[in-house]
């Protein structure tokens, strides 16, 4: 009986430290790591996918995903990454002297354990490591990804759209700018002014075409976790107009985008219930430049950093892939496809009337950047999904992917995409990143400049 017991006693143990995922993700076994990785697939470095051969694919991609491969619209360049894709190890460590010290509030907001009350600073990712078990883990998992965004201090990022369709290819597009500024998660470790109370600001201004050039959308995301703030200029009305959160699952300009699929999700992570699925290995996509070495960026005379260089987008309906056997008008043709432990973690907006029924990301484990997001529509019938290639950025002693080479959303009902082009050049355009820049500081997001924003 005695050992019986105890038995059962050490195999529940070991289903509990499986359960608990430490969060130490810088892995100096990332090698061996990727080859179990590449194993468990059956792939390896240079196989080629597409319809001849997409079972091979079948149970580590999004099922749509498989299904355009299937069709012959995608084909899947595998590859291997020759770097550990992770953060730092540094930040790691920092992050794990959190552990304990944060909880899950009424709103689901970070608060201080010990007090019970809204933190006004939070250095690192609060809950560092993720239990399975743990019904809260998919939200604090999302807690952590938002902050890791943050450790950059400030983000200004060039970027256009491209509406996509399989019968005429590049139909229009439009360009513009981003800029998010960070009050938690310094690169500098510590706590500055925030008057407002707000944990981020983010500010989007359209430069082209002519009929919306100086748009703005202004927001404010609260200390407290409480509903954003989200105002929007209309430059033929020179008026600002204040926008119903809601609004952020509209599509963003008459593309296949909403304001919340930027990077996967760019909400707040209070505004959804979020849980834990499972846990398995999967392809990811990253753009062809980021396979052999991080983005770096390159520090700047007056303070902050910009990227370095970065390759050129290839997209299906260039001339160059018109005749091509598997493709379609949106095919990535710069894209590779790397094997990746990674979370499926199911969303449900808390709001009725947002515009998506069911989501689920794909979360990267070591890194916590989201690679995929698939909605349905409030039926429940499937409706699109979005690709996020992220970017790797090197800058300093640091490492993170706060943010993406470009991302791609498939409305598979339309049989329509958009794609956002945001690290690397397209025709004459070339989109340049900055990081913890002087330039992008509080003072610009305010309502009384979002009107020369553009400018």
């Amino acid at each position: 009986m005695f050992n019986k017991k105890m038995s059962i006693l050490f195999m529940a143990l070991a289903i509990g430290l499986f359960a608990v995922q430490a969060t130490m993700a810088y892995d100096p076994n990332w090698e061996e790591t990727q080859q179990k990785a590449f194993e468990k697939t059956g792939l390896k470095p240079g196989d080629v996918i597409n319809a001849e051969n997409w079972q091979k694919v079948k149970a580590c991609v999004p099922p749509s995903v498989a299904e355009w491969v299937k069709k012959g619209e995608f084909t899947l360049f595998i590859d291997d990454l020759k770097y550990d894709y992770s953060n730092d190890e540094a930040y790691d460590k920092m992050c794990m002297t959190n552990e304990g010290r944060y909880a899950i509030g009424g709103r689901d907001q970070v608060i201080v354990k010990a007090t019970g009350k809204d933190p006004e600073y939070v250095q690192g990712r609060p809950f560092p490591v993720i239990d399975m078990n743990d019904p809260q883990a998919g939200l604090k998992l999302m807690h952590g990804n938002s902050l890791d965004k943050m450790r950059v201090g400030s983000y200004w990022c060039e970027w256009d759209i491209c509406w996509i369709s399989d019968s005429g290819g590049l139909d229009r597009y439009i360009c513009g700018d981003d800029a998010l500024y960070f009050f938690w998660n310094r690169p500098e470790g510590s706590k500055i002014p925030n008057p407002q109370k707000v944990r981020r600001l983010g500010l989007t201004v359209i430069k082209e075409p002519y009929d919306l050039a100086g748009a703005a959308m202004l927001y404010h995301y609260w200390l407290d976790g409480t509903p954003e703030r989200f105002v929007q200029y209309i430059p033929a009305l020179r008026r600002i107009k204040k926008m119903n959160v809601t609004d952020r699952s509209s599509p963003f300009f008459g593309t296949d985008f909403s304001n919340d699929d930027a990077g996967g999700y760019v909400g707040q992570p209070e505004a959804m219930k979020w849980r834990i699925i499972e846990k398995k290995i999967m392809l990811i996509p990253l753009a062809e430049w980021v396979i052999d070495k991080p983005n770096t960026f390159e520090a700047l005379p007056g303070g902050g950093w910009k990227a370095g260089t970065a390759g050129k987008f290839r997209w299906g309906y260039e001339d160059q892939f018109k005749d091509e056997k598997y493709n379609v008008s949106w095919m990535p043709w710069f894209t590779k496809w790397v094997p990746r432990e990674v979370y499926r973690v199911e969303m449900k907006a808390k709001d009725p009337y947002y515009a998506y029924g069911d989501q689920e990301l794909i979360v990267d484990a070591a890194s916590w950047a989201i690679v995929y997001k698939i909605m349905w529509d409030k039926s429940g019938a499937y409706w699109k999904t979005l690709l996020v290639a992220n970017n790797p950025a090197q800058w300093g002693n640091n490492l993170s992917m706060t943010s993406q080479s470009f991302y791609l959303q498939v409305d598979d009902k339309s049989h329509h995409a958009s794609a956002c082009n945001c690290r690397g050049q397209r025709d004459k355009y070339y989109f340049n990143t900055y990081l913890d820049w002087p330039q992008n500081n509080p003072r610009i997001y305010r309502d009384e400049y979002i009107s020369t924003a553009s400018r």
